[in-house]
């Protein structure tokens, strides 16, 4: 693996830290076509948020103690990146952290971290991703279904060759 070049370089690979939506197959596969390796993770010094009238999270910077679970998606490539960066829209801002992963390893990720100037969206519930996959899911898969259909799009592409 090799970390971003310069700016505005579009030849990269890099991990990806999903603390929310992502962290469930049926949303990740419905933007990300490329089957990427992934295990648990966790990163320290944030906090995950409920986004009001929302069933997605933020992540915002917390207590250097604080700690929030997600998924590690190794290895990702920069037109998959771009992809996760419109599927996050203007809310969030991509940074570089430090992961730590199940199997003891340490490794550094991009994590979607909600703007400074975006705080005004911020519910300051906790959001539970056991909530989401019994009641967030179905509404929250309803109301963002179009990346799913753009991601279908690509499979045919790949499939046909047309890509």
């Amino acid at each position: 693996m090799h970390y971003p070049g310069p700016p505005g370089s579009e030849d990269f690979i890099m991990n990806v830290f999903c603390y929310g939506t992502l962290m469930f197959d049926s949303i990740w596969s419905s933007i990300i076509t490329t089957q990427y390796l992934s295990l648990p993770g966790i990163i320290r010094g944030y906090s995950r948020k409920r986004v009001q009238g929302e069933t997605y999270p933020c992540l915002i910077q917390d207590t250097p103690s604080s700690v929030v679970p997600g998924r590690v998606y190794l290895d990702v490539e920069c037109r998959d990146v771009k992809l996760l960066d419109a599927f996050e829209g203007e809310y969030y801002r991509r940074t570089v952290e430090s992961c730590r992963c199940i199997d003891g390893s340490t490794v550094n990720v991009y994590v979607y971290v909600l703007r400074d100037s975006c705080r005004y969206i911020l519910d300051d519930s906790p959001w539970d991703p056991l909530w989401f996959a019994e009641e967030g899911l179905a509404p929250f898969t309803k109301k963002y279904g179009g990346f799913a259909r753009q991601a279908e799009r690509r499979r045919h592409q790949k499939r046909t060759g047309t890509i």
